[in-house]
């Protein structure tokens, strides 16, 4: 019976865990979810909405886009492209609104070694005309 340390399981479930909070993130975009959303942010996010562009703390940033997706509220979110780069990604995407409109979606996290898991450091909604 051949028996696989530990370790080695990490290395082969690891892309499926990252993969898996992206999918996480993505889908709390579509959901209008901020709360679910901010689960996921570093303890300092650059947010970038139409009403705010800045560095801010966790709570504050759930509070901006909780009050941006009450304006628009999310209908689906299309991926454009997503890319690994060591222990960041960049997911951008498209998101249409049930105004009508359309905003870039960029996404860049890093990899919290402590926790394991991936952190918004950048979340942008760029208005699309």
């Amino acid at each position: 019976m051949v028996r696989i340390r530990p370790k080695i399981w990490v290395l082969f479930l690891l892309p499926c865990v990252v993969h898996g909070q992206i999918l996480e993130m993505t889908t709390a975009l579509r959901q209008g979810n901020a709360a679910a959303l901010a689960q996921y942010f570093s303890p300092t996010v650059e947010l970038t909405t139409p009403h705010f562009s800045g560095s801010c703390g966790e709570r504050q940033a759930r509070e901006i886009l909780s009050g941006f997706f009450m304006e628009q509220k999310p209908v689906y979110l299309v991926q454009k492209s997503f890319s690994e780069s060591g222990p960041h990604r960049h997911y951008i995407g498209t998101l249409r609104t049930q105004s009508g409109q359309s905003f870039r979606v960029v996404i860049h996290t890093f990899r919290d070694m402590d926790r394991q898991r991936d952190l918004v450091r950048t979340l942008r909604f760029e208005s699309e005309r």
